[in-house]
């Protein structure tokens, strides 16, 4: 199996928070099957404040995807990590991308794809969601939206999804956790899954999940 959308690195975002607790979901990931990961730390405008904060980013991301796959080598783990990016949808992200989301290996794998992730709050609503996932297209990217049943209480979501399906816009990404209940976790956090298990339903009935 492969893994396209993890938070596997640490002490960059809300992901794992120590070095051990990477290796704790390399293993994991390991004993489910999962062979490559790529690794998406979320990518967000405060990224694009400086120079300073694009490169830390950037080192960071990398410099911990060359040692994970250093210590499975040298550990017989067989994974092996890719590069990789969460990236709101933000003209300031997007405008990093378009001119050096390559060389900064932003994309998923070195390919074409680009994982993406709608913001918090959509000012400028749809229509520049639209326009922005054109531009994307333009540049030679192909979005893939990630978790969208996380958005599907908002008004119209759902028919605007389907709207960029029919078009070709992006492909769509569903969350394991919002299909399968993990007991293990604290239940305010099962709860929290569980809503978003009718979304994904509806995405999946529409067969417009890839």
């Amino acid at each position: 199996m492969i893994e396209i959308h993890s938070h596997i690195l640490h002490s960059i975002d809300d992901g794992a928070s120590s070095w051990d607790v990477s290796i704790d979901m390399m293993k994991e990931y390991a004993r489910q099957g999962v062979k490559k990961i790529i690794c998406t730390p979320h990518f967000e405008p405060v990224h694009c404040s400086s120079e300073h904060s694009l490169n830390r980013y950037n080192s960071v991301r990398l410099e911990q995807i060359d040692s994970l796959n250093n210590y499975s080598q040298t550990h017989s783990i067989v994974v092996e990590l890719f590069p990789g990016a969460e990236i709101i949808l933000a003209p300031d992200c997007l405008d990093i991308l378009a001119t050096r989301g390559r060389s900064l290996r932003l994309t998923m794998a070195d390919s074409d794809y680009i994982l993406v992730e709608l913001p918090r709050y959509m000012s400028g609503g749809y229509a520049l969601l639209d326009k922005l996932l054109f531009n994307l297209q333009m540049n030679g990217f192909i979005p893939i939206l990630a978790h969208p049943e996380r958005a599907m209480s908002q008004d119209g979501m759902f028919d605007i999804l389907v709207e960029w399906y029919n078009q070709g816009r992006l492909l769509l990404q569903l969350n394991a956790s919002s299909i399968i209940t993990d007991h293990r976790l604290p239940v305010e956090k099962q709860e929290r899954y569980t809503s978003r298990k009718k979304y994904a339903k509806m995405l999946l009935d529409a067969d417009i999940v890839h």
